[in-house]
């Protein structure tokens, strides 16, 4: 998820020569912003999701959420970014379950 969030700053910070320039401001998609509630529930599966890959490896996760909602509240992001992220989100908690559900690389068939 650091990775997809740095690639979208970067992209959002290049200039014509594809060099980062200064911060644009905020530029909602064209659809305008998404609604509160689209958000938050974003926001959610995040977190969820973050859980899932353990990505904060026993540390408190609210200093990282904190970082995250910043970054993709500056983002302006509109209701089909959100649905985009989301189903990034669901594929990533879908493979993080068949992880665990295979532990080890066994095949679960061999039985």
């Amino acid at each position: 998820m650091q990775v997809l969030s740095y690639e979208v700053r970067i992209a959002a910070l290049a200039g014509e020569g594809g060099r980062p320039t200064a911060a644009p401001a905020v530029v909602a998609s064209e659809e305008g912003p998404a609604p509160h509630q689209e958000l938050e529930g974003f926001f959610a599966q995040l977190a969820d999701t973050l859980e899932a890959i353990d990505f904060h490896k026993g540390r408190t996760p609210d200093s990282a959420m904190r970082k995250l909602r910043r970054l993709y509240l500056r983002a302006g992001l509109g209701s089909a970014e959100v649905r985009l992220l989301r189903g990034v989100l669901a594929d990533t908690q879908r493979m993080a379950m068949l992880a665990g559900r295979t532990g080890g690389g066994q095949d679960p068939q061999s039985d």
